[in-house]
């Protein structure tokens, strides 16, 4: 019905998703259009090293989402919590720097993927 409407639907979700009746509600198009990753495209998820990143939590729920019919809204780039430990110890600067490289290779990677 949302989706008739021109609005999206949809949920949180994490990459590994094992509940198969969730499963089934999700990929009923007509009530969810949208997923959203709970977690998997946080930034200490993505780069919990420094410039050492790792897509494949994101990926998945990509997966499904393409599997489903459905778009994702991609979340999310900074956040007030969940960011790696190594971030502690930069100068602005080099935060800045962080921050520009980190969303440069996540969008870099996710690109068409996210409408959001």
């Amino acid at each position: 019905m949302a989706k008739a409407s021109g609005k999206y639907l949809g949920t949180a979700v994490d990459q590994d998703m094992k509940d198969t009746a969730a499963l089934k509600v999700l990929k009923n198009i007509m009530d969810f259009g949208m997923l959203t990753p709970g977690n998997a495209m946080k930034w200490d998820a993505t780069e919990y090293t420094q410039n050492t990143f790792k897509f494949d939590g994101g990926d998945a729920v990509v997966k499904i989402a393409k599997e489903m019919g459905a778009q994702v809204r991609c979340h999310t780039l900074l956040w007030h919590s969940q960011t790696p430990q190594w971030l502690q110890t930069l100068s602005k600067a080099e935060m800045l720097s962080a921050l520009k490289n980190h969303i440069t290779k996540v969008m870099t990677h996710f690109g068409d993927s996210c409408y959001a």
